[in-house]
């Protein structure tokens, strides 16, 4: 009798199927895109102000904006702007979170690309007293789940979650469990690749998912979710058919087992350039 024993799963979501045969697995990055936040600016009076720029490591930058007449909202706007601008040059490295500052009047516009780092932009020279915004910037960009398929990003080696107007060439395959990239959300449970995250993407082979949105047959052609909704939010999720256009037919992809309703674990088998 053996003296323990366990249950082991024949297949999880994002696990490839092929022990041999042809298989392509190709490592890409989720694309990490710029994050805006809007300062809001209020009256401001004739003065002098200080911009302070300072984030949780405790590192604090003042730059002066120097004389502010006449008093209004573009003047202020643009005087910060340039402040900031200043603060990017000063902390080099330090800032390169901070991607472009802009004149969004009556708004400071502020871009962001790192994740994880927050920062804290205050006048504390100020004739009309002290303001305070604290900047909390996650990552710009989409999750991507294990076992759906991406398309192609803006640079080389980058994927990202299917758009409205992605196409079927457009796609590269399916995200996929390697020892290369592997991932889990800690919060919800289920594997995600993050912003900036290394993808292993399947292009060529069979890979199981239980993304798929509903009831399909074996030997079926498969169809992607382009453009999210209320029921099926999950972009880059299999399904059986276009769902009126929200959902793109992928060429060299097919069903090889069933499912009676969505969220059931299915094989699909491609076969992309």
């Amino acid at each position: 009798m053996p003296q323990f024993s366990y249950d082991r799963k024949l297949a999880l979501n994002g696990q490839e199927c092929d022990g041999y045969g042809p298989r392509l697995v190709k490592s890409f990055t989720n694309a990490l895109l710029a994050q805006e936040s809007d300062i809001v600016l209020g009256a401001f009076s004739n003065g002098t102000y200080t911009v302070r720029l300072s984030n949780a490591d405790g590192r604090v930058i003042d730059i002066s904006t120097g004389a502010i007449t006449p008093a209004n909202i573009a003047a202020i706007v643009a005087a910060l702007e340039a402040a900031a601008d200043a603060l990017v040059t000063d902390l080099e490295d330090s800032l390169e979170n901070v991607a472009v500052v802009t004149d969004a009047s009556p708004n400071l516009e502020i871009r962001f690309i790192l994740p994880g780092e927050d920062w804290t932009i205050s006048f504390p020279s100020n004739p009309d007293g002290d303001m305070s915004h604290t900047l909390v910037q996650a990552a710009g960009g989409t999750n991507i789940a294990l076992g759906v398929f991406v398309v192609r990003g803006a640079e080389d080696d980058e994927c990202k979650a299917p758009v409205n107007g992605s196409v079927d060439a457009d796609f590269v395959g399916m995200t996929t469990r390697n020892t290369e990239a592997l991932v889990m959300d800690y919060t919800t449970g289920d594997p995600v690749f993050e912003p900036a995250d290394t993808v292993s993407v399947k292009s060529v082979g069979a890979n199981w998912t239980d993304k798929v949105e509903d009831a399909v047959s074996a030997g079926a052609p498969v169809y992607v979710r382009r453009i999210a909704t209320a029921a099926n939010p999950v972009l880059g999720a299999p399904r059986s058919d276009a769902d009126g256009g929200n959902a793109v037919l992928l060429t060299g992809a097919v069903f090889e087992t069933s499912s009676s309703a969505g969220g059931e674990l299915v094989k699909i088998r491609m076969n992309r350039p």
